[in-house]
């Protein structure tokens, strides 16, 4: 997940040997736990951006790969990306500074990645999560025009 040319490859690979993509499920995700500042230390700087570069920069590069092959089919059906995000993007427990900065990333990227597809797709649609209290979320629905 963190190496572009490997999602660019595998992307191509998944188009040739299945005639196309429907459907773009990303849930990569990794948890790391680490405080901001603890007895032992800082936050480690590498392991920061390691979540970050599976959880956020990995979801975004395999989206646009996988849009650029949709963007270039003569066929235009309806296509669905589902970016999997976590409640902790919101609000996240102590020692998940990493973990609830990278799900906070998803949740802020999708929104604006579903307007950008908007324009190529007439159906391209966005579910937001707005969290009502520890233990529960509603899930909205909205366009790619922001609207619910």
């Amino acid at each position: 997940m963190t190496n572009e040319e490997s999602i660019q490859r595998d992307v191509q690979a998944a188009f040739i040997k299945f005639g196309r993509i429907d459907v773009l499920l990303n849930s990569a995700g990794v948890v790391t736990y680490g405080f901001t500042v603890s007895k032992e230390g800082v936050l480690d700087n590498k392991e920061l951006w390691r979540v970050i570069m599976i959880n956020v920069i990995g979801t975004i590069n395999v989206s646009k790969y996988v849009a650029k092959h949709w963007i270039g089919e003569k066929e235009q059906t309806e296509r669905v990306i589902v970016n999997v995000a976590s409640v902790a993007g919101i609000e996240a427990s102590r020692g998940m500074v990493a973990y609830g900065l990278s799900k906070g990333a998803v949740i802020g990227a999708t929104l604006p990645m579903a307007r950008d597809l908007g324009k190529f797709f007439k159906n391209i649609n966005y579910f937001k999560i707005q969290h009502q209290s520890c233990n529960s979320c509603a899930i909205y629905f909205y366009h790619s025009n922001g609207e619910p």
